[in-house]
């Protein structure tokens, strides 16, 4: 997989894709990603396509990109804001494989603050004892 197109949606947007996955995927980290957000998947809305939400705690804020598109990671960016309740971001991402959907795969979500990586949450499917 190669990621492209990250674009964040509005609430309605994202409802309107109709998204799942064939199997629950696993999700672990490593390090100790920033506890000010949380990642959730979405499922699979195409072959190629998958959405996810991240949220974002009161006294935070985050944004997203991808840095190097065939690692299969999207880093999260966190940093100090004004106080005010968590929000909720709506995202898709584009996987760039045409089977994407129906292989192994592998998500990274590279959690940033003060300018350094806290730690990374891992969903995958396939492999050693995950899901198929």
């Amino acid at each position: 997989m190669a990621f492209a197109n990250l674009t964040e949606l509005t609430l309605d947007q994202y409802r309107a894709l109709n998204a799942s996955f064939n199997a629950t995927p696993t999700s672990s980290k490593s390090g100790t990603p920033d506890t000010r957000i949380a990642v959730s998947l979405g499922g699979w809305a195409s072959q190629t396509l998958m959405k996810f939400t991240v949220q974002t705690a009161g006294g935070a804020s985050s944004s997203l990109g991808i840095v190097d598109p065939d690692n299969q990671t999207v880093t999260v960016t966190v940093a100090d804001a004004a106080a005010g309740p968590m929000t909720t971001t709506y995202w898709s991402v584009e996987c760039g494989a045409t089977d994407s959907r129906e292989t192994d795969w592998s998500v990274n979500f590279n959690v940033m603050a003060n300018n350094r990586s806290t730690g990374t949450w891992v969903f995958r499917k396939g492999g050693s004892g995950d899901p198929s």
